[in-house]
């Protein structure tokens, strides 16, 4: 018998954790448990939840208490649905929402839920007496994406027994959609040119200096090399990023393409030849690392976050240290250099993600923790 799962995000923007949260609930939704989101009416999650045909319960407040709302007022709000839902699991996504689904428990009348929190942001905990409370006695399991994020959490004194890793996945019936030679004729990219590629927001953190300087040690042995950045505009809590000012920038000239976003992403990583993810932090899902390997493209990826967990060197990708241009390059000029070899680790890489990151894997995993936490949460509080 299915169980009724109550999912409360604040999702102004869609980002790699909503995406999480949506690909679990269209899952758990398939095996027969009644999933419904608890969320901005207005929302990317909102709207992506209706056309998914999933439940969406309005919480208009979330990231803007004071218009037109009071959390307080949110609180009471998500009590009443708790009562009317009677879920067996409350399960929050971010700190606004975990922190008002704790205080909705509490003033739940005869809702009785099981609460989790999915914690994938790489951010400390702030051990204060608040959080103390909030983590120690109000939330019964936490979801990390890595074994990372679990280390972080213990560090902080988070008790063990509560951290649950979870692994993250990806949906791939998105990633055959769109052209990929029709994307390369419209960045400009002369036929049989090798394109050496990232994909993500324009922002620091993800490392398109190391890029840069990379690929311009690589002209001399591939002169035609052609590099497209694809992604939106840094975020507004994102430091820009610093490639422009860089003297290999100039070397590149104009075989460094910055498109913008595009309408379909597995068409962009269908269209590089090698995928780089040279991410200097972060990168604690890595949706583009599961998205690439499932696709079968070539990889090279720092060793940061998750990345290390999901794909092992010289099997499935080539890892390389975080900010190491010259590392870079080496990997892109054998991948470059040997086909062969690019193929092969592609190959291992859809593997892995067909083993272990399908929607179904993450379903399987939170089918156990649900189970586990509402028998062991049932009864009286």
């Amino acid at each position: 018998m299915g169980q009724t799962i109550l999912k409360v995000i604040d999702a102004w923007k869609w980002f790699a954790e909503a995406e999480q949260m949506f690909v679990a609930s269209q899952a758990l939704a398939r095996r027969g448990h009644r999933v419904v989101i608890a969320c901005q009416p207005e929302s990317p999650a909102a709207e992506r939840a209706r056309e998914a045909g999933l439940e969406v319960e309005a919480l208009p407040g979330l990231r803007r208490p004071r218009l037109p709302t009071t959390p307080a007022a949110n609180a009471l709000r998500l009590a009443r649905i708790l009562d009317r839902l009677r879920p067996e699991i409350l399960h929050a996504y971010r700190s606004p929402p975990h922190v008002l689904a704790a205080l909705a428990r509490r003033l739940a009348r005869r809702a009785r839920p099981a609460l989790l929190r999915t914690r994938a942001g790489a951010q400390r905990i702030r051990r204060g007496p608040v959080n103390r409370a909030l983590y120690d006695r109000l939330t019964d399991a936490i979801l990390v994406s890595s074994e990372a994020v679990a280390r972080d959490l213990l560090a902080a004194g988070l008790r063990p027994e509560k951290i649950v890793h979870v692994p993250p996945a990806v949906d791939p019936a998105p990633l055959t959609e769109g052209d990929a030679a029709a994307l390369r004729r419209a960045w400009g990219v002369p036929p049989g040119v090798p394109v050496l590629g990232v994909l993500g927001r324009l922002a620091a953190v993800k490392g398109h200096d190391v890029v840069v300087r990379a690929a311009a040690r690589l002209l001399e042995r591939h002169p035609d090399l052609h590099v497209v950045f694809v992604g939106p505009p840094a975020g507004a809590k994102d430091a820009p990023p610093r490639f422009e000012a860089l003297p290999e920038r100039a070397r590149l000239g104009g075989r460094l393409l910055v498109p913008g976003a595009v309408a379909h992403p597995g068409a962009a990583l269908r269209a590089f030849d090698v995928v780089t993810i040279a991410s200097v932090g972060s990168e604690v899902i890595s949706r583009v690392l599961l998205e690439s390997m499932w696709l079968g493209r070539p990889v090279v990826a720092s060793t940061v976050g998750v990345i290390p967990e999901i794909a092992e060197h010289e099997a499935s990708a080539l890892l390389v240290p975080p900010g190491d241009a010259e590392a870079l390059a080496r990997a892109v000029d054998r991948l470059l250099s040997q086909p062969e070899l690019g193929r092969q680790l592609g190959t291992r890489a859809h593997a892995v993600v067909a083993e272990r990151h399908l929607p179904e894997h993450l379903a399987d995993r939170l089918e156990a923790v649900y189970a586990e936490v509402s028998a062991a949460t049932s009864g009286p509080r």
